[in-house]
């Protein structure tokens, strides 16, 4: 039992890297390798609010209160359901140009 602990001590850093070798070479279930950014991703991405469901959801609901609340403030232009718009229309060019990247170099 001594000289196995003695084997330990003098040994510990040989046996310390025998162990993490042994754990990643043979240590459980791998996983898939995850893109480290949403830019690595090849596929084309669902622009949010983009959906064509023929309920009315919460959010759109909401909008609509909201809507008519800045209309009786005075302030048409600033409406969430138009920003709402802008922002889903600017997110969709912003798609379109990442899907053509080299389309408009020279």
């Amino acid at each position: 039992m001594f000289n196995f602990a003695r084997f330990v001590v003098r040994n510990g850093i040989i046996l310390l890297a025998l162990v993490g070798a042994g754990y990643f070479l043979f240590g459980g279930k791998k996983e898939d390798a995850k893109p480290s950014s949403p830019w690595a991703v090849n596929a084309s991405a669902q622009v949010a609010g983009s959906s064509t469901g023929s309920k009315a959801s919460v959010t759109d609901k909401v909008l609509k209160v909201a809507d008519s609340a800045a209309k009786y403030a005075g302030v048409q232009q600033y409406t969430p359901g138009a920003l709402k718009e802008q922002t889903v229309g600017n997110l969709n060019k912003t798609q379109g140009a990442l899907d053509n990247p080299n389309k408009n170099q020279d």
